[in-house]
């Protein structure tokens, strides 16, 4: 006797036990026909209340959760605008007035000295 006969009885005998244990085709069959009891009303009551306090308990975590988050978001907006990098004391340097604008063409160095010529209205006013 070879190993291949003795695997193929030990899968038989598996087999038929199974066989053994399965319910019959005809009592599942009839269970699944069998007429089902509608629920009773006092069931339905409770389900549609745990729903209903479900819906209310689902709607306030979700209203008190958006109220938490557009706190943070303004707290966060806040701590932003006041934030200042640690290098801005490196920025202010002397000399700095002179290298504040570019000078334009047609403009002379008197321009940023003497005041601008008041005009008179053509009135005389």
């Amino acid at each position: 006797m070879t190993d291949d006969d003795a695997l193929r009885r030990r899968f038989r005998a598996l087999r038929d036990a199974d066989r053994a244990r399965a319910p019959a085709f005809d009592a599942i069959a009839a269970t699944a026909r069998a007429p089902r009891r509608a629920p009773s009303r006092a069931r339905t009551r409770w389900l549609l209340a745990g729903a209903a306090a479900a819906a209310v308990a689902l709607t306030a975590g979700v209203a008190a959760r958006r109220a938490a988050t557009a706190e943070r978001w303004v707290a966060a907006g806040a701590a932003i605008a006041r934030w200042r990098a640690p290098t801005d004391a490196l920025l202010p340097t002397s000399g700095r007035e002179l290298l504040a604008a570019p000078p334009t063409l047609g403009a002379s160095v008197l321009d940023a000295i003497a005041p601008p010529p008041t005009r008179l209205s053509p009135r005389g006013d």
